[in-house]
């Protein structure tokens, strides 16, 4: 709470926001499916059905390059069972900006 309570920690959190929104901006620019069509924290929930990804093969990628990532189920996907099978193997990948935000301002860096 110490951490929260410092001035510096509010706009660290806009930036993480920030970042956050350029990331689904940029995704959603390149045709790249958000369940949410966009993000309003720090988080982005990018489908990877369409490109015939799971969400275990590029968090493993991301694992590679020291990206952190998580895994969730994509609504309305009928491939998956049970909710065991969903967080083993699901098609949704929710991006968190935080980590990028401590070294990079996203929203002045040119589309890529």
């Amino acid at each position: 709470m110490k951490q929260a309570a410092d001035p510096s920690f509010k706009t660290y959190a806009k930036q993480v926001r920030a970042n956050a929104h350029t990331i689904a901006q940029v995704l959603f620019k390149h045709g790249y499916k958000l369940q949410t069509d966009g993000t309003e924290n720090h988080l982005i929930l990018w489908d990877l059905r369409p490109l015939g990804l799971t969400g275990s093969k590029v968090e493993k990628i991301c694992d590679a390059a020291h990206i952190t990532l998580n895994k969730n189920a994509v609504a309305g996907d009928s491939t998956l069972s049970s909710l065991t099978k969903m967080s083993l193997a699901n098609n949704q990948l929710p991006l968190s900006s935080p980590v990028v935000s401590e070294s990079v301002l996203l929203p002045s860096l040119p589309d890529q």
